[in-house]
């Protein structure tokens, strides 16, 4: 079983850039785009600040898509779209299916 992880998501008015910590795989780096395309469907543009996303722990790989719906929480979250104390009480989870393999 993995240990669970956790997303928190902050944005800072410096140089615009949106940067991945935690050792995000390709899937994961990539969700960048995936959620910045999804939010900008529902007509929220991301602003043009410093975005950080922290994917914990820092120690164990993050492989996958799944983090793509708890990042666009957080990034609701850090840009004032979801109110903070709301998004304290959001959980997301995956749900893992046999291959048959």
């Amino acid at each position: 079983m993995r240990a669970p992880s956790t997303c928190r998501s902050r944005s800072a008015p410096r140089v615009p850039a949106f940067t991945f910590v935690g050792l995000p795989d390709k899937a994961v780096a990539e969700s960048r785009e995936r959620v910045r395309g999804a939010l900008n469907a529902i007509g929220l543009g991301l602003p043009p600040k410093r975005i950080t996303v922290n994917l914990a722990p820092a120690d164990l790989p993050k492989e996958g898509s799944h983090y793509d719906l708890p990042i666009a929480l957080g990034l609701m979250a850090a840009v004032g779209a979801v109110a903070r104390d709301k998004s304290r009480a959001i959980a997301c989870s995956e749900s893992l299916r046999s291959t048959g393999r």
